[in-house]
């Protein structure tokens, strides 16, 4: 292995710097990028890196390094080294602590024993900790749109090869879940294609995992029922476990469900056929609004965004004496809803891409930062979607689901936490962070249509944690929902286009004088001030970016 890697670092060409250009096979090839630059500590570096390999293969790699063995061997030691280089490490101290961490973590991917499972809710299945999402591991978002019968010659044989490899390896590992939704491209004609072969092939049976779909309200009860019927014939399947109304985000769904378009007896009239075995919801939309719904009591599971670093689209939210969503993870803990947690790795703040700030508070407590969300998630919800794209994807978060389960595992996951919160304090202090979000509107609460609660939040994490990359992802949708406002619509109008991430990046007057006469007035000042870090003018320069930008889990295929 070690000759093989020397002749590779000598003959292999350079690939683009951009991380989008990272194909398949190319892990070695980003690798000889980073040793690339020709520095003594460079060198020093790439001489201890070839020394780990064949200790990385004595742990990843299967007897024949075909193409998948090979490209799953490359891509855990680069994400190995990735996450250690962060933090500025000296080559010899990366070489002993990767060692460690080889030892310690990934022992339980070699031999592994069932992921961890947790009752549903109520629903009385038993789910992993782990569901496998399928966002990152589709041919492309186009799919849904086009008619079932010609997509099967538009999926590339490698990218389903590698979808199928990705399901069995989750499930060879203990997840018991898989989920999609129509509105994820060519995912469940793709999934579809992919257990009717796995079935066929003796490698999975179908009472042994459960599947969960999600359909958008429509504007009809036939274009609902349509949408549903599509994606039954795309995953080639007679019922689903779990079904969800997909994105309950604005407060005209409610009426969509329950007023008199009446959606919900439609999804009502499939589990009366045996269908869907099940019914719950998803949401990127407020605390109150999605509380609503679990008042209701109609829903049997919610999927939801409650992270480590926030709650997504519902951070900065003030509600229930809590922020975000915490207050409605314990509401439908009280109503005996099952709790799904949507995407606590890169939507709970890009930890595959971590800055060295927050590298360091979880290697602190001797994990990843993808370890310490994904921990974090498994800790306080009955499952989370990780999207796997390749199989190596599922390393970290099937070992923080296993470490939550061991003794001591949780008070680790509660270290990190306390490292993370030490920094934050460090920079804004207790009494900011304990206040600053009271008396904020959200975003469909006033005219201004801005999203208070998230640029300040956004802000905290940028300023203490330094996680620039992610912090400016989530501000470009904001801005973009600014750039097509039309000032001749009235703000209700306006407000039908935003998609999963609503608000506004500023307000149209940006006058908030008024709007902010509820926040504490120790605050005014300092709020009004990150405003401004916000304003029009930061937009047009974009934003500053303090990470070393190491991201392997690019979606595959890559775009």
């Amino acid at each position: 292995m070690t000759d093989f890697l020397q002749k590779n670092f000598k003959e292999a060409p350079i690939p683009s710097p951009s991380p989008e250009t990272i194909s398949k096979n190319q892990y070695a090839l980003k690798i000889l990028q980073i040793f690339s630059a020709g520095s003594a500590d460079d060198d020093e570096a790439a001489a201890a890196f070839i020394a780990l390999m064949p200790n990385v293969a004595k742990y990843f790699a299967t007897p024949s390094l075909d193409d998948l063995a090979l490209t799953t061997l490359y891509g855990r030691a680069y994400k190995l080294y990735a996450s250690l280089h962060s933090l500025s490490l000296s080559p010899p101290s990366c070489h002993s602590l990767s060692l460690s961490s080889l030892d310690s973590k990934y022992s339980l991917i070699l031999s592994p024993s069932p992921c961890p499972k947790r009752r549903f809710g109520s629903t009385g299945k038993d789910v992993s900790l782990i569901t496998c999402g399928s966002m990152r591991y589709q041919q492309s978002w186009k799919g849904s749109k086009v008619k079932t019968e010609t997509l099967e010659s538009d999926v590339e044989a490698d990218v389903q090869s590698n979808l199928e490899a990705c399901i069995l390896h989750a499930f060879r590992n203990g997840v018991n879940h898989f989920e999609t939704a129509r509105g994820y491209g060519t995912s469940e004609h793709q999934m579809g294609i992919a257990f009717k072969s796995l079935i066929g092939r003796g490698e999975l049976k179908r009472e042994h995992f459960y599947l969960q779909t999600k359909v958008n309200p429509k504007p009809t009860k036939e274009e609902f029922r349509a949408e549903i019927e599509k994606s039954l014939e795309a995953l080639q399947v007679d019922y689903v476990d779990f079904f969800a109304f997909h994105g309950l985000n604005k407060y005209r769904h409610w009426d969509d469900l329950f007023g008199p378009l009446d959606l919900y007896s439609v999804a009502m009239e499939y589990k009366a056929r045996g269908v869907f075995k099940h019914i719950g919801f998803s949401t990127h939309g407020t605390p109150d609004l999605t509380s609503r719904f679990v008042a209701s009591g109609k829903f049997e599971y919610v999927n939801l965004h409650h992270h480590a670093f926030g709650s997504y689209t519902a951070s900065g939210t003030s509600f229930g004496g809590g922020v975000g969503m915490s207050a409605v993870v314990e509401a439908a803990r009280e109503r005996g809803m099952g709790v799904f947690c949507i995407s606590p790795v890169d939507k709970g703040g890009a930890l595959h891409n971590p800055s060295p700030a927050v590298s360091g508070a979880c290697w602190s407590a001797g994990l990843g930062a993808v370890e310490y969300g994904a921990g974090w998630a498994a800790a306080v919800h009955d499952t989370m979607s990780v999207g796997m794209a390749r199989v190596e994807d599922m390393d970290e978060p099937l070992y923080a689901a296993h470490l939550v389960h061991r003794e001591g595992g949780q008070e680790r996951v509660a270290e990190a936490e306390a490292g993370v919160r030490s920094l934050m304090e460090g920079l804004h202090g207790k009494a900011w962070l304990d206040t600053c979000y009271e008396g904020l509107p959200h975003c469909f609460g006033t005219d201004h249509a801005v999203s208070f609660g998230m640029l300040v939040w956004l802000y905290n994490l940028r300023e203490a944690l330094g996680m620039g990359w992610f912090t400016e992802e989530r501000f470009k949708v904001f801005r973009g929902n600014r750039k097509g406002w039309d000032e001749a619509k009235s703000p209700d109008e306006n407000r039908v286009g935003w998609g999963y991430t609503p608000g506004l990046s500023s307000s149209v007057t940006g006058d908030y004088s008024e709007v902010l006469k509820d926040v504490r007035e120790e605050n005014r000042e300092r709020i009004e001030e990150i405003l401004k870090v916000w304003a029009p003018a930061r937009e047009e320069k974009g934003g500053r970016i303090d990470e070393i930008d190491f991201r392997p889990w690019v979606a595959y295929p890559e775009r």
